[in-house]
């Protein structure tokens, strides 16, 4: 059996490499223009897309510690036509982690904290509660919803894993959070947080991720065979074997003793969350108070952005999952830990 030169083998490992890189490249670049142009659109602007180009490039680890190339991609876009302005969208393999319009009057990306931004910045949406749709994104594994659901608390990389997190339940943050990312640059995500007033624009992730779950409830029958009230059941029963974070381990019993997700079918529900929210889990003064009533004054508008982003967040999920997510566990033993569930890092 003939053997290949060595000079002929590392040639083909390089030529390997390189078509790899451009690949990768491009995957990365169309991915940042798609970005753009969705944030663009949904604030009016208009893209230069000749003008997206490589900022910078450097290796670094993903939640899951896999090594990965982050790229800085700039670009130029218009407000009026006539001049030009500078944004940059960050990557991290093709997966967007930041994406930034300068003179946009929100941000692609919100924080995951809650508290200690500055008065002018949007508040997170950590403590909306959205968790019917988390739930239903995050797919049938049992893990990965519960990883979907624990999403808003777990803070922080991911690796090392958190004491007491099943590997598939740290999948389910990882694609809760890349659902988060995905929902901020989502053009009707984007136009229902412009829907908001100015006097609770800061809030309007909060607003619109609430907004979103009534709507969700509302249609439930679209998106899943199971009754909602079966599907809400599960999701109480899984929260229940914990380990949880103490201020969700605190409302659970009443949460389902209430059914709280199924019960956003109702308007008033929803109003009562967020009127819940402003007043136990925002610090500072706020305007949450009342934010249902944006609900009545533009439903028509709310449901139609969220029938458009709902099909979209389920396809991205899924193809998530299929690339990413395929990790399960068989027990839900690995999620307890001797210490119980204070030992487990979760906010």
């Amino acid at each position: 059996m003939p053997v290949i030169p060595w000079m002929e083998t590392i040639s083909l490992l390089v030529l390997l490499v390189a078509v790899w890189f451009w690949l990768d490249s491009f995957k990365a670049r169309e991915a940042a223009i798609r970005a753009a142009r969705a944030a663009c659109d949904a604030e009016h602007l208009l893209l230069l897309d000749d003008t997206v180009a490589l900022g910078s490039l450097r290796p670094q680890r993903d939640e899951l510690g896999r090594f990965c190339l982050r790229r800085v991609y700039h670009f130029e876009y218009s407000d009026t036509g006539d001049n030009r302005r500078n944004g940059y969208a960050t990557l991290l393999g093709s997966d967007l982690l930041l994406l930034h319009l300068p003179r946009a009057p929100a941000p692609a990306l919100r924080s995951f904290s809650l508290v200690g931004e500055d008065a002018d910045q949007p508040v997170a949406t950590a403590a909306a509660m959205n968790y019917l749709a988390h739930a239903l994104l995050a797919g049938a594994d049992p893990d990965h919803r519960l990883g979907g659901l624990l999403g808003d608390f777990v803070k922080g990389p991911l690796v090392p894993a958190p004491a007491g997190l099943a590997p598939a339940v740290v999948q389910g943050i990882v694609l809760h959070r890349r659902i988060d990312s995905f929902a901020d640059t989502h053009p009707a995500f984007r136009r229902s947080r412009q829907r908001i007033s100015a006097e609770r624009r800061r809030y309007s992730g909060i607003i619109v991720d609430l907004f979103y779950d009534h709507f969700l409830a509302v249609h439930w029958a679209r998106y899943s065979e199971e009754p909602l009230e079966a599907f809400t059941a599960g999701v109480y029963a899984l929260l229940a074997e914990g380990p949880l974070p103490e201020r969700l381990a605190q409302i659970l019993p009443r949460m389902r003793a209430d059914d709280w997700l199924a019960g956003y079918r109702e308007p008033a529900a929803v109003g009562r969350a967020l009127d819940r929210i402003g007043e136990h889990r925002l610090r500072r003064s706020n305007s949450l108070g009342g934010a249902g009533s944006e609900l009545a004054l533009g439903y028509r508008d709310f449901e139609g952005d969220c029938l458009a982003f709902l099909p979209a967040a389920l396809a991205f999920a899924e193809g998530w999952r299929q690339a990413d997510g395929g990790v399960t566990s068989d027990s839900r033993q690995e999620l307890r830990l001797a210490g119980g569930a204070s030992a487990v890092p979760l906010a």
